[in-house]
């Protein structure tokens, strides 16, 4: 027998990326549409109509994997999304910690919540050619959409803490910055970003090599288009 809080876990997986009751796979182009395909669902290589999350069952599990390691083991500190879209990732960082009775970890949800900034190959390189600006209609969605996703699940509290504003304006300055060797608080970080149009500032990476770990994964995979994310873990 499953235990209760594997069921509302598993149930909650499945509602975030709309796997139990299917909606579209939208088109680059933002205007056809495609029916929903199980398989690109799990693998996270579609794009979602209504789901909360584009990253699929299979990345959820590897959060739920690593929050299980992070629980068993006694490992403080608090949760960070880094590009949230809308926010189905870290409505279930939040789920996890009520879950697992976590008392006083945070979960940071950072991002610009207006698509990402144009593309400057000039500044850099990688940007050339990148089109990724033009899709706000889908990628931006506005703080307070994403803050009805949370309370639609009932997981919208004061431990939930919103960054608004690119990652090279917000990290810097934000709490999630602070680091004490004697307090030994880590941030367990998942990025979903490019770093080339909105790069993590020097002051947050140089802290994660010290006192946090980073997930990072791609948010874009429409190859088809050009528009391929690229991700890894780190």
């Amino acid at each position: 027998m499953q235990s209760s809080r594997t069921l509302y876990l598993s149930l909650l997986k499945k509602c975030l990326t709309r796997f139990i009751f299917p909606d579209g796979d939208l088109d680059h182009d933002l205007v056809r549409c495609h029916p929903f395909s199980p398989e690109l669902r799990i693998q996270g290589l579609d794009w979602p109509t209504e789901a909360e999350t584009m990253v699929g069952v299979r990345r959820l599990n590897n959060v739920e994997e690593l929050a299980n390691r992070i629980f068993s083991e006694g490992v403080p500190g608090d949760f960070v999304e880094a590009g949230v879209w809308r926010g189905g990732v870290a409505i279930f960082m939040r789920a996890l910690l009520a879950a697992f009775g976590d008392p006083d970890r945070l979960v940071w949800v950072a991002d610009s919540f207006e698509g990402l900034p144009v593309a400057n190959p000039q500044a850099f390189p990688a940007d050339e050619g990148d089109q990724h600006f033009t899709l706000k209609p889908y990628l931006g969605i506005p703080s307070d959409v994403v803050r009805a996703n949370f309370r639609r699940y009932g997981l919208l509290d004061d431990r939930v803490r919103f960054l608004e504003g690119f990652f090279i304006d917000t990290l810097r300055t934000s709490p999630i910055c602070e680091y004490s060797p004697a307090e030994s608080r880590r941030r367990h970080v998942r990025i979903d970003h490019s770093g080339a149009r909105s790069p993590l500032p020097p002051s947050f990476a140089g802290r994660l090599r010290h006192c946090g770990r980073l997930r990072r994964a791609p948010v874009l995979q429409k190859s088809s288009s050009g528009l391929q994310g690229a991700g890894g873990d780190r």
